[in-house]
Formats: C-alpha cells, structure tokens, sequence
C-alpha cells in the first residue's frame, strides 16, 4: 500500500535482474532511463489489480533466477513483460 516504497522496490528489482544477468547494458539503460520508469510505474500500479498481478510475475523471474534456469528466467521475463504491454496498451 506504500506506493512510493513499491516504485523504489520495483526499479530495484529491474537493476537487479539486469545485474544477476551479467547485462552492463540494460542495467545502465535502466539507469538512464530511471526517472521515465518511476513516472510509468507510478502511472500504472495505479490501475486495479495491477500490483497483485504483477508481483508473481515478478517472483517467477526471481524464482527462475536463483534455481539458475536461463530459459525459465526468460519465459518468466517475457510473461511480465507481455503483461506489461497489456497495460500500457488498455492504457492509451
């Protein structure tokens, strides 16, 4: 219910999935995107459900990663992803 702390925990967790992939170059556009990413999380973890639905997707990439199953963090990473684009879609 704090949305301030979920907007930081969220981007941390991007850094993080970037950093555990070894991925220099997603993790600096994720920093240089970084204000960007806050004012869109902030916009849709605003609309119903969002942030019940999205943190198992988040978990199943957490998940994949520490079991270290690159497919599963893929399919995983793509899931939420996919639900992401679904947002940003019924957002427009």
């Amino acid at each position: 219910e704090d949305l301030p702390s979920f907007i930081a925990a969220d981007l941390e967790f991007h850094l993080c999935v970037a950093r555990a992939g070894h991925n220099d170059l997603l993790e600096q556009f994720y920093q240089l995107v970084q204000k960007l990413l806050i004012e869109m999380v902030d916009e849709l973890i605003r609309l119903p459900h969002v942030v019940a639905e999205s943190l198992p997707l988040q978990q199943a990439v957490v998940t994949a990663i520490e079991q270290r199953d690159p497919a599963a963090a893929r399919l995983a990473a793509q899931a939420h992803m996919t639900y992401i684009a679904g947002l940003l879609k019924a957002y427009e």
